[in-house]
């Protein structure tokens, strides 16, 4: 190799200069470097533009072929130990471990064995409409929005189940908590209690319940309070208040339920 470039360094100096413009550029000088490692090359070689065999300096390396390009790397005694392959459908590494490091601070944005995947970049978007599917649970302490934008959790189809074994918190610090079901919705608690907390609780849409009094009269005052009663089954309704309970005399709405 040194003696071919040795030859054209020999044939360019017979050469008449070029003038060093835009339309003839200056031939640059070729710099032959030893091959650190005995080595094959298949297939026919492949002139650089400057036309020779030989790497200019401060000029790229191109490797070209018809198929694809393989790159093998081998231990001493001549087994595979890595292979790079850029074809016309993909490009596929083979190797124990696979990293991608920044450029600047050589820091591992991307690594993959056969037993995980790191993501080392300190953000990673996902941005296709479909988002990202995981075929298995997916473990993070931290579930947060893009600022200004809405978190929602969602099951087209089926459940959308929450568990922890030591509780889960629910906080909306500058808005309100809504629950909303098309059936029933139930709040148990198997050993405590439920604890509502406010400076009013309204209960809306209760059943009214009537009961004739004693003593009817024309002038009695519309009525504005009504008493709070239960079912044995638990159903809440409303009742008229008087003087005492009037739960068991409007007690017959627990009859439809």
């Amino acid at each position: 190799e040194e003696q071919v470039c040795r030859n054209l360094n020999a044939r360019r100096a017979h050469l008449p200069k070029r003038s060093n413009s835009q339309h003839h550029p200056a031939l640059p000088a070729v710099t032959c470097l030893p091959r650190p490692l005995s080595g094959h090359l298949w297939g026919p070689p492949h002139l650089l533009p400057s036309g020779d065999h030989c790497l200019p300096l401060d000029s790229p390396l191109v490797l070209q072929s018809d198929r694809n390009v393989t790159v093998n790397a081998r231990n001493h005694m001549g087994q595979l130990t890595g292979q790079l392959t850029v074809g016309a459908d993909a490009v596929e590494a083979q190797c124990k471990r696979f990293e991608v490091r920044a450029s600047d601070s050589g820091k591992v944005l991307f690594s993959a064995d056969e037993d995980e995947i790191v993501i080392g970049a300190d953000r990673l978007k996902v941005t296709g409409t479909e988002g990202a599917v995981f075929g298995h649970s997916v473990e993070t302490p931290h579930i947060r929005a893009e600022p200004s934008q809405d978190l929602r959790l969602e099951s087209p189809t089926r459940s959308l189940i929450m568990e922890a074994p030591r509780g889960i918190q629910v906080s909306a610090a500058a808005g309100d908590f809504k629950a909303t079901c098309r059936k029933e919705l139930h709040l148990q608690s198997t050993e405590g209690e439920i604890f509502l907390n406010a400076d009013t609780i309204r209960l809306g849409n209760l059943p009214m319940g009537s009961f004739s009094s004693s003593s009817p009269s024309s002038s009695t005052p519309r009525q504005t309070i009504y008493e709070l009663c239960v079912c044995p089954n638990g159903k809440l309704y409303l009742s008229p208040a008087g003087a005492g309970s009037t739960c068991q005399s409007s007690s017959n709405i627990c009859l439809w339920s």
